[in-house]
């Protein structure tokens, strides 16, 4: 009976959107460096609720310059988008891949003042993968750069993500989001 369990524990942790914390092991985020790891993790477990936990009810993404005025699988790219467009194209990336791997360069952050109420994480690199059930990938680098905000209890939480790439040829993040956006 115990191995039943266990293994539904293991099957609920890789469903997306449903990851299982074992009790103590509360997601983090007590600085800006914490909540872009559960940004991470949210993405490679492909967990909605985690990645919720990292967004700003007051969220805005900003679209690369080189991305405004493009129509993405039906979707025209203005320059920026609300949470509730980022987290349909977030859930939508996560239903539609079979895994994902994504790098953000964290080392690259400079430290943050204590008692600040915001953090701008300057340019930092990024390298996304998703893989899909047909061997295929998607691969997204540049450079994106996150506004965070102290929200007390909450902790620090994203309310601002700016996208660039500047390689002739490479996709965007925020290409692929738009791509996902009508899903």
């Amino acid at each position: 009976m115990k191995n039943i369990a266990a293994l539904l524990l293991l099957v609920l942790a890789l469903l997306p959107g449903c990851l299982v914390l074992p009790e103590g092991d509360e997601p983090n985020l007590d600085t800006p460096r914490d909540t872009l790891k559960l940004l991470v993790e949210a993405y490679e477990t492909r967990s909605d609720s985690l990645f919720d936990l990292t967004m700003d009810d007051d969220f805005i993404f900003f679209f690369d310059q080189k991305d405004h005025n493009r129509t993405v699988n039906g979707y025209h790219i203005t320059g920026t988008w609300n949470l509730h467009e980022e987290t349909q194209a977030t859930r939508n990336i996560f239903a539609a891949v079979s895994s994902i791997d994504l790098v953000l360069d964290l080392d690259s952050m400079a430290q943050f003042d204590a008692g600040s109420s915001s953090y701008d994480s300057d340019w930092m690199d990024y390298h996304l993968y998703l893989h899909y059930s047909d061997a295929s990938d998607s691969v997204a680098i540049g450079q994106t750069r996150f506004l965070l905000k102290n929200n007390g209890e909450d902790g620090w939480q994203i309310e601002q993500w700016e996208d660039f790439y500047n390689t002739p040829g490479d996709i965007s993040w925020g290409y692929l989001k738009a791509w996902y956006r009508k899903g």
